[in-house]
């Protein structure tokens, strides 16, 4: 019977913390503002073989440039390149890898027709992440909206597992709907806890002071004129005597 209990109780504080990790991550997402504050560093290169002409200039190489902004609760990637590491059919060297899934997106590994791309065309993609203590929750972005074919979804606009809920001058905000499970486990059990001290802990607190004061820590009775072996005459037996 206590074992049930406990099971129960476990899977009670996971859902709350699996509801408030969610929650917290979707609030951040949703008082977002957008911005265009991009400082970009090149992080990699891919020697071009043989080089291009573009725009009369001769380029040698493709240059990749990233930026990465962290505020409370939030992360925003931005990772700027003529090509992607499917287009060339080989690793962008030098590049930070950040979570699989992320990662795939900016290799921009699932489009269709990325053979189709011009070399002429700059593009800017566009990953963000919310939660904590680790982000749980992430969308992606592209600024030509060619990842429309990943979904059949009608609501995503320019956003890979993201839902649109404002348009402004700096730009849309997207509601993300794609999960990054190490961080969501993570924020789960650490709400979990939260929970289960917020219930849980008052109790326990009464108990240890009632236990230095020689009452019973169930009903609070004065037993300390009696034997530990003596059960509470207010409330019977207590096994936490």
């Amino acid at each position: 019977m206590r074992v049930t209990r406990l099971l129960l109780a476990i899977a009670a504080y996971a859902l709350l913390g699996l509801f408030t990790s969610v929650l917290f991550a979707l609030g951040v997402a949703w008082a977002r503002v957008p911005q265009h504050t991009f400082q970009p560093d090149v992080v990699a290169s891919v020697k071009l073989d043989p080089p291009e002409n573009i725009g009369g200039t001769l380029f040698i190489a493709n240059w990749w440039a990233m930026d990465d902004q962290r505020k409370f609760g939030e992360r925003t990637i931005a990772w700027f390149a003529m090509l992607s590491a499917t287009e060339l059919n080989e690793p962008v060297t030098g590049r930070p890898r950040f979570y699989p899934a992320i990662d795939a997106f900016l290799d921009r590994e699932y489009l269709s027709d990325v053979k189709e791309r011009s070399l002429t065309r700059r593009d800017v993609i566009t990953a963000r992440a919310y939660g904590w203590p680790a982000y749980c929750l992430w969308e992606g972005e592209t600024v030509d909206g060619a990842n429309y074919k990943l979904t059949d979804w009608r609501w995503h606009k320019l956003s890979y597992g993201g839902v649109e809920i404002a348009t402004s001058g700096g730009g849309t905000k997207y509601l993300p709907t794609l999960p990054l499970w190490p961080g969501m486990l993570l924020d789960i059990f650490v709400f979990a806890c939260v929970w289960g001290a917020f219930f849980l802990g008052p109790g326990w607190l009464r108990r240890a002071l009632r236990r230095r004061k020689g009452l019973c820590p169930q009903c609070g009775y004065d037993i300390r004129s009696l034997s530990a072996i003596t059960p509470c005459p207010e409330c019977g037996p207590s096994e936490n005597r």
